[in-house]
């Protein structure tokens, strides 16, 4: 299953990152920083990515860094151009 949109990829990705921290779905805004914001720590930003990766079979990219993809936005653009 490959998401056709950007705002298919924002939805998956809320609702894992709520599957995982249990935080309302209101919470979850694609613009807010996982971390700074929402206090979402990397070991869980890392696992919920993973899973998502699992889903559609992306191998971990080496040079791939938590820190440069700070929002459930910006992880979909990552996502959106891997799967293109």
């Amino acid at each position: 299953m490959n998401p056709a949109t950007k705002q298919e990829l924002i939805e998956m990705i809320t609702q894992e990152l709520q599957k995982e921290t249990e935080y309302p779905l209101d919470m979850l805004k694609p613009d807010k920083s996982l971390e700074a914001v929402l206090g979402i720590d990397s070991i869980t930003q890392a696992e919920v990515l993973a899973k998502i990766r699992e889903r559609f079979s992306l191998p971990r990219e080496e040079k791939f860094r938590l820190r440069d993809y700070p929002t459930i936005e910006a992880w979909a653009d990552y996502l959106l151009k891997r799967l293109s």
